[in-house]
């Protein structure tokens, strides 16, 4: 629909300048482009989807989805940020933008395209995808007990856009509360947070986080008991990380007993429409968090002169070590490989159906005559190399047991090369090099790493596991006391 008059206004100083005819004709006068010419139909890049007028966060990468209308689709919004109206028709749903008014399009249910069974149908001249490392909006996602409190206290932070409530860190699509409050999904309860880096730094707002709970409280927070409640910051990139371990660091040189855990970001699920700001919703203040300083001002201005110096090219990698990566276990907990720390390990990635499968034996060999001394074999399972690992978790851990007794820990399917490949396999690639550069050749590679967290070496898929046992006795050897 269109008119001689705009039915809504740019703002005076829109991020992103001033509208073409066509964003006027669409935003402005709630009119549409035509089907398969928006630049955002089809893209699959990560990011937030901020309103093209005023640059309010809108949608997320993660509930974007192909529907084949034409124009782009998303199956969820970021709860407060768009408006829902009878359109002119008196039929559809309009969306708008909630803090603008600008026109994005419609909304449908009861298509059946996704399990949310719901449909954001918007115009791509609407929106602008904002990469993770946008400098103008970003994301922050932060677990720390009830995410009431948390939510609560973190939008209320100079520079925060809007804070969701959520599920992160789990394994389960689609959680619904009573699943998380269960403990059986791995989730944590936590708060995505978009805020303007031009306003505050995720240094400020990590911080904060950490002082409006008990980062000294495992797997609960007060009265709330559950892994569901841990205390967790989920990095979206390298800096985010540096960023979280440097406070994390100054905590404990303090001496506090630092439970939070540092997790890979999965997807984030907005929680049900009640938990979205509960407290304003229902009148109340928050009764389960409060700020409490934790850090003086002169050791944020150090940390933050510390951080802001420039990196060298792979210091990240140098300083890191495989205990700093979370892993998913087959039953879909989250667990820290922080746990062998001080053992050798041998990282193999495994498929069920491949030529080098029975090498299972010889692993599952190595690890009971070294076990004692300190070696411990970790098992990926990972589906790349012609889809040779097809079943379940559940499945897997029954054929390792039941055909080779392996009973050495395999953890739950991952990827190893690619966009997805997990953090852990990208540092490990990193370090050691193969005969395709970094990516993994093909099931059964291996990686063996001294008790100090470092990668020691890198073997093809064709290295038996018994001509390693000459490098495990040194690796052994060298961590000897």
């Amino acid at each position: 629909m269109s008119s001689n008059e705009p039915t809504h206004t740019q703002p005076a100083q829109s991020p992103y300048g001033p509208l073409n005819d066509l964003e006027r004709e669409v935003i402005l006068n709630q009119g549409t482009e035509r089907p398969g010419t928006g630049k955002y139909a089809l893209s699959t890049s990560r990011g937030v989807y901020a309103c093209r007028n005023c640059g309010a966060p809108l949608y997320t990468a993660d509930d974007k989805f192909a529907s084949g209308c034409g124009w782009p689709a998303f199956e969820d919004e970021v709860p407060g940020q768009i408006k829902h109206s009878l359109d002119a028709d008196g039929q559809r749903t309009e969306i708008s933008c909630a803090k603008c008014g600008g026109h994005l399009g419609h909304v449908f249910t009861g298509e059946g395209l996704t399990a949310k069974n719901l449909r954001h149908c918007v115009n791509s001249v609407s929106i602008v995808l904002e990469a993770d490392d946008s400098p103008r909006l970003r994301r922050a996602i932060f677990a720390g007990g009830c995410f009431w409190g948390v939510e609560a206290l973190l939008e209320q932070q100079p520079g925060v856009l809007a804070a969701v409530s959520g599920y992160t860190g789990g394994s389960v699509d689609y959680p619904s509360y009573r699943q998380v409050c269960s403990g059986d999904t791995g989730h944590a309860e936590a708060v995505q947070v978009f805020f303007d880096p031009a306003q505050t730094s995720y240094l400020k707002l990590c911080r904060y986080f950490l002082e409006i709970h008990d980062p000294t409280q495992d797997e609960r927070q007060g009265p709330d008991l559950g892994p569901q409640y841990r205390s967790a910051i989920f990095p979206l990139d390298a800096e985010q990380r540096r960023t979280a371990t440097a406070l994390l660091a100054l905590l404990r040189r303090k001496g506090l007993a630092v439970q939070t855990s540092l997790e890979e970001p999965g997807r984030f699920w907005n929680a049900e429409k009640y938990h979205q700001d509960y407290y304003a919703g229902n009148g109340k203040k928050p009764y389960c968090h409060a700020w409490q300083r934790r850090f003086a001002e002169e050791e944020i201005k150090a940390l933050s002169a510390e951080l802001a110096a420039p990196v060298e090219p792979d210091q990240d990698n140098r300083s890191q070590t495989v205990y700093d990566f979370m892993v998913q276990t087959a039953d879909g907990s989250t667990e820290s490989l922080s746990k062998y720390r001080g053992k050798v390990l041998l990282i193999v990635n495994t498929a069920s159906n491949c030529g080098f499968t029975p090498q299972y034996q010889g692993l599952q060999e190595l690890y009971q005559k070294y076990l004692e001394r300190g070696l411990v074999v970790l098992g990926f399972p990972c589906n790349q190399f012609k889809a040779q690992e097809p079943g379940s978790n559940t499945e897997i851990q029954e054929f390792c047991r039941l055909n080779y007794g392996v009973s050495f820990p395999v953890y739950a399917k991952i990827e190893v090369n690619g966009d997805n490949a997990h953090p852990l396999y990208k540092y490990l690639k990193a370090q050691k090099t193969g005969v395709l550069g970094q990516a993994i050749k093909w099931n059964f590679s291996k990686f063996l790493v001294g008790a100090d967290g470092k990668v020691i070496d890198r073997y093809a898929p064709t290295t038996k596991p018994a001509s390693l046992e000459a490098d495990i006795e040194a690796a052994l050897a060298a961590a000897t006391p």
